[in-house]
């Protein structure tokens, strides 16, 4: 339901009831039970959310408004600012109020329409000048800017989300995006599997409901797939696991084992097993014979029976 169109009330019970008005007039009430409402922070009256932008931005909002329709105005004049006709020190006016009134007349049609860009002629010595700053002494581009940044900073937004480049980098806007999950998303998402859980699952221990942002904080391809590497060589993730966390389908019950290093044994049962220390030990000694064998016949391994003394 459109928040607008509700007025929410608490009655003397500390309940709660919302009286819903459609767009033709017409009026429903709903107790506590029978809708759900979220109140985003901070609580006005205990009772109702605030907004960013009416409550609290409305002033950015007014400015930006006022700047937006000064510019409309602006370059739909050829961003001209006001000017006016000034005569000479020596005298000079005209003879009355209907001859004003036609110069000026005359000189906008002059300036305007099909005549637009075309010099005029100036006469009886009088001069042009201009009212107002340029818009470089009114640093227009910049106070524009600024605003834009005022109005992402009530929703917490970064700037590149709204198409304000101009520092972000290709080292940084990576994790600008990921500082609008945790820092933009993440609270408003807690906020509603909060009341989620209270409202809907009836606060149920056994019961939770979370959203998944995985995919909003997936890196580039590199650093995903370094981090699957170590998840897959310490034992925590399966290949499965991975896949699924991609996109991808599995591979089948093949891609549930879970894999760790061998040098690796539980705390407390000591160092490695003897028949793992034998496969080890003669590992090691057949490539120290090759290694040996290599450099005493030139580079050709050479088989040396040795007998046992026993």
């Amino acid at each position: 339901m459109d928040p607008s169109k509700c007025f929410l009330e608490e009655l003397w019970d500390r309940s709660r009831r919302v009286t819903y008005t459609d767009s033709q007039g017409n009026q429903r009430r709903l107790v506590e039970g029978e809708f759900w409402y979220i109140p985003r922070p901070p609580i006005v009256d205990e009772l109702r959310g605030r907004s960013p932008i009416l409550d609290d931005g409305t002033e950015a909002v007014a400015v930006a408004i006022a700047l937006q329709r000064y510019a409309n105005r602006l370059f739909s004049n050829d961003a001209t600012p006001p000017f006016y006709f000034r005569f000479p020190d020596s005298g000079g006016q005209f003879d009355s109020q209907e001859s004003k009134r036609n110069f000026l007349n005359a000189w906008q049609r002059w300036v305007s329409g099909r005549n637009r860009g075309r010099p005029g002629v100036v006469e009886y010595g009088m001069d042009i000048k201009t009212l107002g700053l340029t818009n470089e002494q009114a640093q227009f581009l910049e106070t524009r800017r600024e605003l834009w940044l005022d109005l992402t900073r009530l929703w917490h937004v970064p700037p590149h989300k709204v198409g304000i480049l101009d520092r972000a980098t290709f080292s940084n806007i990576e994790h600008q995006g990921l500082e609008f999950v945790t820092d933009t998303l993440r609270p408003l998402l807690e906020l509603i599997e909060a009341s989620i859980w209270k409202h809907l699952l009836g606060a149920d221990p056994r019961l939770r409901f979370e959203f998944n942002v995985a995919g909003l904080l997936r890196g580039d391809i590199k650093t995903r797939y370094d981090a699957y590497a170590i998840g897959r060589q310490w034992g925590f993730l399966s290949v499965n696991e991975i896949k699924r966390l991609e996109g991808q389908n599995g591979i089948g019950a093949a891609g549930d084992r879970y894999i760790e290093p061998l040098n690796m044994v539980p705390l407390g049962q000591g160092g490695m097993p003897d028949d793992q220390r034998r496969r080890r030990d003669a590992t090691q000694n057949a490539i120290t014979f090759l290694r040996e064998s290599v450099a005493r016949h030139g580079g050709r391994p050479r088989l040396e029976v040795v007998q046992d003394a026993a």
